[in-house]
């Protein structure tokens, strides 16, 4: 897996806080929950990362994807938000679609979106179905904020043409669906991942003034008085202090 190096997306490592020095308990407590509960088998390294053993191994695989939210994995960690959203601010890490998908399948699946691109459409259609529903019902069971990342979803990998139909396209219908829902709380998109929208003029951006200089609190507080889904962007979720938020509009 590629992780974003510092630079212009990511916290200068003067301005970065680490998920302990927050105020969010942080869950999951990796980064391939949606993977496991697809039916991926992991394992850690010793780097602290993990390996992946895809679970679509041929493109025709890629149609019949179980609906995310009934699996058990993803049933057990609601019940933990629900346990700890009384006592806890959580904050909950998500993978959009593009990367779930590339965690779960075979490394020729840059090959199949030239050569099996309907095939790929099903699969993403029915992830950011089921990533919708997964963060709506986190978000009603008491997570304050989502952080939405799409690590594999890279433009100079992909191409921009590729990116824009498989990544961009349905990382924008995960964002169109989740305006719609009645849920209320933070979804930080991260800069890494989601900048190539604002290229493409899906996505725009306005200043608002943050209650606090801290980065999280100030997110945090922002979460606690949304009326609904807010989409917060152009910043380092691990950002330390912040003169302003970037509240992020489809365009």
């Amino acid at each position: 897996m590629t992780y974003p190096v510092p630079g212009p997306y990511c916290a200068a490592l003067e301005n970065r806080t680490e998920p302990a020095d927050g105020p969010f308990l942080t869950l999951p407590p990796d980064l391939v929950t949606e993977a496991r509960a697809l039916g991926a088998r992991t394992k850690i390294t010793a780097s602290g990362l993990f390996d992946i053993v895809p679970i679509v191994t041929a493109p025709e695989e890629l149609r019949g994807l179980p609906w995310l939210p009934d699996r058990p994995l993803m049933k057990k960690l609601l019940a933990e938000i629900a346990q700890q959203a009384g006592s806890m601010d959580i904050l909950l890490n998500v993978n959009a679609p593009y990367s779930v998908l590339s965690q779960i399948s075979s490394p020729q699946l840059p090959a199949w979106l030239l050569r099996h691109p309907d095939d790929v459409y099903t699969a993403l259609s029915a992830l950011t179905n089921g990533l919708s529903a997964y963060i709506h019902e986190a978000l009603t069971h008491g997570v304050k904020v989502i952080s939405l990342a799409d690590p594999y979803a890279q433009k100079n990998l992909l191409g921009e043409k590729c990116h824009r139909a498989f990544a961009g396209e349905y990382q924008l219908q995960l964002l169109q669906s989740l305006a719609q829902s009645p849920a209320r709380g933070i979804v930080h998109l991260c800069p890494f991942s989601f900048t190539a929208l604002e290229e493409y003029g899906l996505l725009s951006a306005s200043i608002l003034t943050p209650a606090d200089s801290d980065y999280a609190p100030a997110l945090l507080s922002a979460a606690n008085t949304a009326e609904s889904i807010i989409f917060i962007g152009r910043q380092c979720l691990h950002t330390r202090r912040a003169l302003h938020l970037y509240q992020m509009r489809l365009s």
